[in-house]
């Protein structure tokens, strides 16, 4: 239940602000170029980095985040996120959509640009409307873009490790451990090398079959 909730969160956010954040940067505004570059930047930080810094983020004694609610007076005290199971677990899965969205918005954006614009043109001409141009144009167009995306954010979910690490140690409890963790204990920390071997060959296993789907929806995409 913990991997399906953690992957379902990261898949779906991620693949909806990639979209969304992609369908923006391919508009022409004033600053395009900046905002592409910042966008960038959390693919450029180490994932142990930004487990880090989102772990003081959330820090119960001198935390951002709880300073800002404080502040604005939606919450009376500081909390402390790290103790709650659900709360750790969101705040790890928000962390991971952080540390991936830049990726996943990359791919988006170069298939947004490979549609013709004489299809909008087109779209325009006959009356279609914003929503109209997008349902009927741009998503058949990048339709296998996304559910690769959305396979990949899948494989990212399977090999949650540096940012569980960093963030929680897979606590409070057990809270927070995945599957790719749960493989981390069992080798160095319970050493039941067995269990944890099986484990590993289980998930690359699976790993492997994903990316083969993933890659033929790339090959589709590209065709």
């Amino acid at each position: 239940p913990r991997t399906l909730y953690f992957g379902g969160v990261m898949v779906s956010c991620t693949t909806v602000f990639a979209l969304l954040l992609a369908l923006v940067l391919n508009e022409q505004f004033i600053g395009q170029k900046i905002v592409r570059a910042l966008v960038l930047l959390p693919w450029a930080v180490a994932p142990v980095v930004s487990g880090v810094m989102w772990k003081y983020l959330f820090h119960q004694k001198y935390g951002l985040i709880n300073a800002v609610l404080v502040y604005l007076g939606i919450i009376d005290y500081y909390l402390l996120w790290f103790d709650d199971p659900l709360s750790a677990l969101t705040i790890a899965a928000f962390a991971s959509i952080w540390k991936a969205l830049p990726f996943a918005t990359i791919i988006i954006l170069a298939a947004l640009q490979s549609i013709p614009e004489s299809l909008y043109r087109a779209a325009k001409m006959d009356g279609a409307l914003i929503w109209d141009r997008f349902r009927h144009v741009t998503l058949p167009h990048i339709r296998g873009i996304i559910i690769f995306v959305v396979i990949l954010q899948i494989i990212s979910g399977l090999q949650a490790f540096d940012m569980i690490y960093t963030l929680t140690r897979g606590g409070p409890g057990q809270a927070t451990v995945m599957l790719n963790f749960l493989t981390w204990v069992n080798a160095f920390e319970r050493l039941s090398i067995g269990m944890a071997a099986s484990m590993a060959i289980t998930l690359a296993i699976v790993i492997m079959a994903l990316s083969a789907v993933a890659n033929s929806f790339r090959s589709k995409a590209r065709a």
